[in-house]
């Protein structure tokens, strides 16, 4: 009998290291919160507030980091970022946050696309021109980008991620440089923004968040790696390169650039919005030579602010495709549903470059939201922080820091008193739809497919047995060794309470939230 997922899907491994780590710092550096929504935040919170929020959030990401890195390491599984929750925490759940990641970078590609072309407003640029580039143009040349095979693309990230490298490290210098404010101002709050200073920089903690994501994108390139030592540099240090990165840029940017400017965007009411009424959208740091009267070098910082907005946005289109490409790999081409049968063309990949062509179609077509992506980014590290329990201390303080962003400092901008159902909206919102999302697939099970339903969580027992079979799972996994229906291929597969298993990976290391007595045979 034909297998009904048809053919085997498997995506290509020829990553090196070294493309995986510039895959992650093209994710990160091009974001516009380091060229531009650091504004808003400096021009809420002010010179302190601006540095408390990235170095808060900063910790916090790399508090979460340093467990999944270990977690991809011993796992290099497609599809991470669902796998582990699946695995350790809740199947359904595992899926909503798989919708929700896809949808945070199908989202992004949208911002960027537009950021490019507020960016590109810079040279007033005739607008049927700037359309032509902006909004056709470079979403195909990024589509053939992606479609031409994770090799080639690597090595494009490879090339892209060192340029925006070498742009940051020398846009740092100049701002230090140039820098003539001081930090006299310290915390600031603008009046019918934020009742104080504290609450300013609680308000501006969930604007950052959006800035770091794109560290965890390792996690999503750790199936086309070309082993695991591949992952092991990139996953232990993106989170730390990526903050001082930004967080020096931003030190720069406070130094050279007074924090009521009238140049930055304002962010009205914290309402979700800001002002865009001026004509094109200019960096922050691209208002310290302008300010300085400096001939030429403003116009050649913003094409290299463009070029790192468009680079982002193809790193974007690669990580959105692979997490709708791990959504749907596994459903039957033969289903009884049309709508499900359509969707299992976004499993597939293509026979000669072995990239899933169909899921790198839908990023392109996701309206913009950016509210409702950075509350998916938020809530996607959360679900990883859950997973995560190698180092104590540093596990809890990621956890506590992901839900605190989620549930408390989400509605800090009614915190003085202007309560309106919009800000609500904007805070809690899609932490809502996912919640119900959840729902719905658990009622569903439990009513109409009963055998299906495993319960609301995966159940943390005392014994080893149940334990060592979810590793194999994971272990079988990466090498695509589980039948249809998600059994183990086989019985020749072992856990040894020694914590070494069969293809080399150790399980010493695992990360999970631990079962005392299962623990103590190892």
């Amino acid at each position: 009998m034909d297998d009904p997922l048809g053919p085997p899907q498997k995506l290509s491994r020829d990553l090196r290291s070294g493309q995986i780590l510039m895959i992650g710092i093209s994710a990160v550096v091009g974001g516009i919160i380091i060229f531009s929504t650091s504004g808003e935040i400096l021009a809420i919170a002010g010179p302190a507030g601006v540095l408390t929020a990235f170095a808060v959030v900063g910790v916090i990401t790399i508090s979460v980091m340093e467990g999944l890195s270990e977690m991809i390491e011993l796992w290099p599984v497609s599809n991470a970022m669902m796998e582990f929750v699946r695995a350790f925490i809740d199947e359904d759940l595992a899926t909503v946050v798989g919708i929700a990641y896809w949808y945070s970078y199908a989202s992004l590609f949208a911002t960027l696309i537009i950021a490019a072309a507020e960016f590109a407003g810079y040279w007033d640029l005739a607008q049927v021109w700037q359309s032509f580039l902006i909004f056709v143009l470079c979403p195909v040349i990024l589509l053939a980008l992606n479609c031409a095979g994770v090799k080639i693309f690597g090595y494009i990230e490879c090339v892209g991620g060192a340029i925006k490298t070498v742009f940051v490290i020398g846009s740092i210098i100049l701002l230090f440089v140039l820098a003539g404010q001081d930090f006299e101002a310290g915390f600031q709050s603008v009046q019918g923004v934020a009742k104080n200073s504290a609450s300013a920089v609680c308000i501006a903690i969930p604007v950052v968040v959006y800035g770091f994501m794109g560290v965890e994108v390792i996690a999503v390139t750790a199936f086309e790696a070309r082993n695991p030592k591949a992952l092991r540099f990139p996953a232990k240090w993106i989170a730390y390169f990526c903050f001082f990165l930004e967080f020096f840029l931003v030190l720069g940017e406070v130094l050279t650039v007074h924090w009521k400017d009238p140049a930055l965007h304002q962010l009205d009411q914290r309402d979700g919005t800001a002002d865009r009424s001026q004509d094109g959208y200019v960096a922050i740091f691209v208002l310290a030579p302008l300010n300085a009267r400096i001939q030429t070098l403003p116009g050649f910082l913003s094409g290299c602010v463009i070029f790192c907005v468009l680079s982002c946005a193809n790193t974007a289109l690669y990580v959105a495709s692979r997490t709708l490409f791990g959504l749907t790999r596994e459903i039957p081409s033969n289903h009884d549903f049309w709508l499900m049968r359509w969707l299992s063309r976004l499993g597939t990949t293509t026979p000669r470059t072995f990239v899933p062509g169909w899921a790198l179609c839908g990023p392109p077509n996701v309206s913009h939201s950016s509210d409702i992506g950075d509350g998916s980014t938020s809530i996607t590290k959360t679900s990883q922080a859950l997973t995560l329990d190698t180092i104590p201390a540093v596990a809890w303080l990621g956890l506590i820091g992901c839900l605190s962003i989620v549930l408390v400092f989400n509605s800090a901008s009614w915190w003085n008193g202007d309560l309106t159902a919009k800000k609500v909206l904007v805070a809690y919102t899609t932490p809502l739809i996912l919640l119900l999302i959840w729902l719905m697939m658990k009622t569903y099970k439990y009513f109409y497919c009963n055998s299906r339903f495993k319960g609301w969580y995966v159940e943390l027992s005392d014994d080893w047995e149940p334990l060592s079979t979810t590793i194999a799972h994971l272990e079988w996994k990466i090498e695509e060794k589980l039948d249809s229906d998600g059994s183990l291929r086989g019985n020749s597969m072992r856990v040894s309470t020694t914590g070494d298993a069969k293809g080399g990976y150790s399980v010493l290391g695992w990360v999970i939230t631990r079962p005392p007595k299962a623990f103590q045979a190892l």
